[in-house]
């Protein structure tokens, strides 16, 4: 669904200077704040607060915001769980929802002590 919105100049300013600032285009902008907007209880949370929040647990996120070496810094968790195979299919339901979306699968504990393999 294509909406178009006349907003004031101010407003659309600030829009571009923070597109810019995030390195996202304004659309992609306004897409994001919207659903923050329309879906509080999905907040878009740093990769340290998911780990503060969902410790010992596997997380997937859509990613919202990358740093300058493309890693992911900030997103909105799709799923966790302590079993791994629990989050693959909300993560399997984003991509055929949004097939350009950017998504960050991680465990939230403790590194591997060196030295130590596991085989999945």
């Amino acid at each position: 669904m294509l909406v178009t919105l006349e907003l004031p100049i101010e407003l659309e300013r600030e829009l571009k200077t923070q597109a810019e600032s995030e390195q996202v285009s304004v659309s992609k902008l306004v897409e994001k704040l919207l659903f923050q907007i329309l879906h509080p209880e999905y907040p878009e949370l740093t990769i340290e607060e998911v780990k503060e929040q969902y410790p010992d647990e596997w997380v997937a996120i859509e990613i919202t915001e990358f740093d300058q070496q493309n890693k992911p810094q900030k997103g909105i968790v799709i799923a966790h769980s302590v079993h791994r195979d629990d989050i693959v299919e909300p993560t399997r339901e984003l991509y055929q929802q949004k097939p350009d979306v950017k998504t960050y699968t991680f465990f939230a504990g403790p590194p591997i002590p060196e030295g130590v393999v596991f085989i999945l």
